[in-house]
């Protein structure tokens, strides 16, 4: 018996539908976002000086930095959710995913030395 065989008689035997990848991820990513916040205005709070840290760029890179790489990982694991796709093409956007983060430790190293003392 090949493979494919031996698959198509499994999907057979089931008595439902597999259930969707985007259909479940489309109700489970925004509850779990919601959970997280929750949990971290409880557990964390939130910073005093908060909508003064919203206006500098820094604060605003992280929430970038951190969106750009976890949206990549939810891109690559669609993608590896199906045995027959290959990371390749989803790995090509890797830097795109990193640019924020390099940027702003760019910025840092540039913003700091231009401040030191040991520069001039």
């Amino acid at each position: 018996m090949k493979t494919d065989d031996l698959i198509n008689s499994l999907v057979a035997d089931q008595r439902r539908a597999p259930a969707r990848t985007g259909k479940i991820l489309a109700i489970l990513l925004p509850l779990s976002l919601i959970i997280s916040v929750a949990v971290f205005l409880i557990e964390l709070h939130m910073r005093d000086d908060f909508l003064t840290a919203l206006g500098s760029w820094r604060y605003l890179f992280k929430f970038l930095s951190g969106g750009s790489i976890g949206l990549f990982g939810l891109i690559l694991l669609l993608e590896m959710a199906r045995p027959e796709q290959s990371p390749r093409r989803v790995l090509r956007w890797l830097p795109l995913a990193l640019a924020p983060l390099l940027i702003s430790v760019a910025m840092e190293f540039m913003i700091h030395s231009i401040a030191s003392p040991w520069c001039r």
